[in-house]
């Protein structure tokens, strides 16, 4: 029986009442839980911010420690980590390798068809038992960690950035791609056009599409984030003149002078990528954003076309008129992170291609983590805010 260990944490506690209110990080002293079956002993060097993360803080959509039925819970589910312990003589890792984490969590019943499974949960959030990697040392299920070569093109932080948002990225895409080429070939449309909304993931689909030969456009606000989409040789929207692009359907009914700001909003988006598209509309769309953006995409999206997701920041549910759609042609895809051998793909891509996140020049200290949750709340972060948790 493994002894029980004690380790650093940053905890997140559950809320003391049934309405939603933000949380916070409280660094800690935290008991791991016992060893499972595969457990690995890790610990962490590097992680990434995610928006699960921002929405365990928010509590919305749950409360991840009452959905757990956990006192506390540590949160981190994208990273890099060295191993400790394998507890094993014949295990595939040993100690002292590095390896990326798989964010997705499978429940033990599945893991005899692991290299073939969908994620069913994510790891350090709302899989129960689980511990993220913000914590000095924490168990990992064999499974979930790949290796990392040690002449690799990417730095640690990178593939602390990959590990969610480009392993996601990849299984997408190639949905995405798939499912357009199944209704339009090369010959039918030789260099089809994408537009992306979102973060990180939606910029890592915007590469590939560029490399597969599609042209691609891509909004951000913020000269920075402009500039790196310009620099990644896309093209880069600016969001800022479309700040009442923010489709709410209560207001929407209720507020004449919101829907009238609302529709001309959505009327100069339009005709932007009309011009863009040169009236063909996008064959691809990307939407990470949800509610707010949905119907203006739905307007711009091409016949055929295909729209497609991984998740949500702003808003789960949409409505749509599915007669139109059909006769569109509208193909929607939803994708919950990726398989494992979809990981290993996308690493192997990323070693061939030289394709790998662009960071943030700060990478946050372990007890600059509240800094960086203010930072990512107010907006002031990169597509990918990285953290340090212990020295490599």
């Amino acid at each position: 029986m493994t002894q029980l260990i004690e380790t650093e944490a940053w905890v997140l506690h559950p809320g003391m009442s049934a309405q939603a209110e933000p949380a916070h990080l409280v660094k800690e002293n935290f008991v791991l839980p016992s060893r499972r079956e595969r457990d690995i002993l890790v610990e962490p060097l590097f992680g990434c911010w995610e928006a699960n993360m921002g929405h365990a803080l928010e509590r919305l959509p749950i409360d991840v420690c009452k959905q757990r039925k956990e006192a506390k819970v540590v949160v981190g589910n994208a990273g890099v980590v060295r191993i400790l312990d394998t507890y094993s003589q014949n295990a595939r890792l040993k100690p002292g390798q590095i390896c990326m984490l798989l964010s997705a969590a499978w429940p033990s019943g599945h893991r005899a068809a692991w290299p073939d499974n969908f994620a069913r949960a994510a790891h350090g959030y709302d899989a129960p038992g689980t511990v993220g990697l913000l914590a000095k040392q924490t168990w990992i299920p064999e499974p979930q960690l790949l290796p990392i070569s040690e002449n690799s093109r990417l730095s640690l932080p990178e593939w602390a950035a990959f590990s969610l948002r480009y392993v996601t990225a990849w299984a997408n895409w190639k949905l995405a791609h798939g499912t357009y080429r199944l209704m339009q070939d090369e010959r039918e449309d030789p260099q089809p056009r994408l537009l992306a909304w979102g973060g990180g993931v939606s910029l890592g689909i915007a590469e590939l599409a560029r490399d597969a030969g599609y042209r691609c456009a891509m909004l951000a606000s913020g000269q920075e984030r402009l500039a790196l989409l310009k620099k990644q040789g896309l093209k880069a929207l600016d969001r800022q003149p479309f700040k009442d692009l923010d489709f709410n359907p209560k207001r929407y009914q209720q507020d004449t002078e919101y829907k009238m700001r609302y529709l001309t909003a959505e009327k100069a988006f339009c005709e932007l990528i009309q011009e863009w598209s040169e009236g063909k509309g996008a064959a691809i769309a990307i939407d990470l954003i949800g509610e707010p953006v949905f119907r203006a995409t739905l307007k711009v999206l091409g016949w055929p076309g295909v729209i497609s997701t991984a998740g949500w920041k702003e808003g789960m549910n949409i409505s749509l008129n599915r007669a139109l759609e059909c006769m569109a042609y509208h193909q929607h895809l939803h994708t919950h992170y990726a398989r494992p051998r979809e990981a290993m793909e996308a690493m192997q891509y990323a070693e061939t291609k030289h394709w790998k996140p662009s960071l943030d020049q700060k990478i946050y200290a372990w007890d600059q983590l509240p800094e960086l949750v203010e930072d990512y709340r107010k907006g002031q972060t990169g597509y990918f805010p990285i953290f340090s948790v212990n020295p490599v």
